[in-house]
């Protein structure tokens, strides 16, 4: 790139590119470059479909999900262990995915079967408001071509807010509730907003689990206008809601959440579900 500029700048009195994009150095585990006589050349087809006793299939969606975690570094590792990590990253999203996308199983007509932000739960408006919280983020971020800022606003928000906190909150709801009760609906009306835009937010980096989501779930029926639609084709796009802006509920779910990890530390490995948890609050502090 540097030759090309140079010489564009004396010819042309201009840049040959509107934007340039550099990446770091790729290097082996132990970080040596690679070389043909070490042995350690690593080709992208190979990380894609594995090598028999040497590296795991990782597919192309991990590969890519790699590049844009670490392009940034000046020397960027490869090798087994760092592939074998990224895949068990990929395979807590796909996941997430999945239990999201499950749930959402029974519903028929979006019209009918969501709810209005005013009716929902507050543990839901506040996953809400969380997700809000990122997408102008992720956006800004994708914009300037800081890949591996918006994949971890997106990774953060996945396992840590959506999943070790808000899923494990409403799984009762979903699977013992009636299944068109307030309570249901309620929780599967904030997931499907979540299943969207997770989905838009991470499928620059991911198609192929995107498409995978989009393809295998109820929502190609229910977002499908023709026959043969695909997620990439499909009319969503990735906007912020001012409607679920909610800072009121988010910190008082984070002071829940503070007081909820002081009790897992109190428990420790004991069997959580056997307490009976007792609040004293002071009326004045909400």
């Amino acid at each position: 790139f540097q030759s090309s500029l140079l010489l564009s700048i004396a010819l042309n009195k201009q840049s040959p590119y509107k934007n340039l994009l550099v990446h770091g150095f790729v290097v082996d585990e132990s970080n040596r470059k690679m070389s043909k006589s070490i042995g350690n050349v690593i080709e992208p087809i190979q990380a894609i479909y594995g090598v028999k006793n040497k590296l795991p299939q990782s597919g192309l969606d991990t590969l890519r999900f790699w590049v844009a975690h670490e392009y940034h570094k000046t020397q960027i590792q490869i090798g087994p262990s760092i592939l074998e990590k990224f895949i068990k990253r990929v395979f807590e999203i796909r996941s997430i995915f999945r239990f999201m996308a499950g749930n959402l199983y029974d519903l028929n007509n979006l019209e009918n079967d969501l709810l209005s932000y005013k009716q929902l739960l507050p543990i839901d408006k506040f996953i809400l408001s969380k997700l809000n919280s990122i997408i102008e983020l992720v956006i800004e971020n994708y914009d300037d071509m800081n890949l591996n800022k918006s994949l971890s606003s997106i990774e953060n928000f996945m396992l840590t807010s959506l999943s070790s906190f808000y899923i494990k909150s409403v799984k009762d709801r979903l699977y013992c509730n009636k299944l068109d009760s307030l309570e249901r609906r309620s929780a599967q009306t904030a997931l499907y907003y979540v299943l969207i835009n997770t989905m838009l937010m991470i499928s620059p980096i991911t198609p192929h689990l995107a498409e995978e989501i989009f393809c295998y779930s109820i929502l190609k029926k229910l977002l499908s206008t023709k026959s043969g639609d695909t997620f990439f084709r499909s009319n969503l796009a990735l906007r912020s809601n001012n409607e679920w802006n909610n800072k009121s509920i988010e910190n008082l779910f984070q002071i829940l959440n503070s007081i909820r990890e002081k009790f897992y530390e109190k428990v420790q490995t004991n069997n959580s579900a056997t307490y009976e948890v007792k609040l004293l609050l002071d009326k004045n502090l909400f």
